[in-house]
């Protein structure tokens, strides 16, 4: 933990970001190429014959698993595909929400703050941090069988899409994780925006014994939108004049409520077809950008103790 930071009369911009998530090929563990970099089913086309050397030096024993990911990767789409692949390969799993290197991502940050004892972050303009990573479904993405299985590398969901979910596509203004004791006061957000991530002006994790007073928060722009999101395992936390001038959005509460009402119309009875509607409306809905209008979000706010509005 870091004692006594502080960041005083800054501006941080131009911040951007495009993502390039991989979807990455595991059993038991990832498989990897020569350089250690995890075997992408984005790049292994048969005519990227690079990436065929790379993997095949990798893969010098000859067993049925090595000799499956020679002839994936040797052999065109229509002579080996996805489907005969998994059938030699039973227990193969496509992971994603990876970099290549298998690190979950995590979108754009104008100032990332972790693991602090007495922080003050004061007078600081954070302006003009765009991500434009796109939100991909591998299965559909690049035509994986139903008998595939695809999975989410992250062990919970990060946002409200669940298997949907692509961290590399979110924005934070500024973010404050595992911080006890922290100041953020004096601070000017100015658009902070992505295609189809969660956008946060000040998001907040883990911390405790927290101030925010004094912040101005305009043309915040995401799928979900808040100037400040406080998750369920903050407490004692104080706020004073907070500002969000971000104009003609639809709230978070229209969204949820026409979730629910798809939700509530599919149940274990419900025919294949009749799932498979509810199931493009939810894709449908959660990812239409609309944007929360409430200044403040909280995943939870029973879990947050001595939550203070002042």
């Amino acid at each position: 933990m870091a004692p006594d930071v502080t960041i005083n009369n800054c501006t941080i911009s131009n911040i951007g970001l495009r993502a390039q998530e991989t979807v990455g090929i595991f059993k038991t563990a990832f498989v990897r190429d020569l350089t250690s970099a995890v075997l992408d089913i984005v790049t292994i086309q048969p005519e990227s014959y690079l990436e065929q050397a790379r993997v095949l030096v990798n893969a010098v024993k000859t067993t049925p698993w090595g000799v499956a990911i020679q002839r994936l990767l040797m052999f065109s789409r229509t002579a080996y595909d996805y489907t005969t692949f998994i059938t030699e390969c039973t227990d193969v799993k496509f992971k994603y929400n990876i970099d290549i290197m298998a690190h979950v991502s995590k979108g754009a940050f104008g100032l990332r703050i972790e693991d602090t004892v007495g922080l003050c972050v004061e007078n600081v303009a954070v302006k003009d941090v765009q991500n434009i990573s796109e939100v991909l479904y591998p299965r559909v993405e690049y035509q994986l069988p139903k008998s595939a299985i695809v999975e989410t590398f992250i062990t919970s969901p990060i946002d409200q899409t669940s298997d949907y979910a692509y961290g590399g596509a979110d924005v934070r203004g500024i973010f404050i994780g595992n911080c006890r004791g922290y100041m953020l006061t004096q601070l000017t957000l100015t658009n902070i925006c992505c295609q189809q991530g969660i956008c946060n002006g000040v998001d907040i994790a883990q911390s405790h014994n927290g101030h925010i007073h004094v912040l101005q928060t305009s043309k915040l722009s995401g799928l979900i939108t808040d100037a400040v999101h406080v998750h369920n395992n903050c407490d004692v936390l104080h706020l004073r004049d907070i500002h969000n001038d971000t104009k003609n959005i639809e709230t978070y509460r229209t969204l949820l409520e026409g979730v629910l009402k798809v939700v509530d119309c599919v149940d274990a009875s419900s025919t294949e077809s009749q799932q498979q509607e509810a199931f493009e409306k939810l894709t449908t809905l959660l990812r239409t950008p609309s944007t929360d209008n409430n200044i403040l979000a909280f995943e939870s706010p029973s879990s947050i103790a001595q939550l203070r509005l002042c």
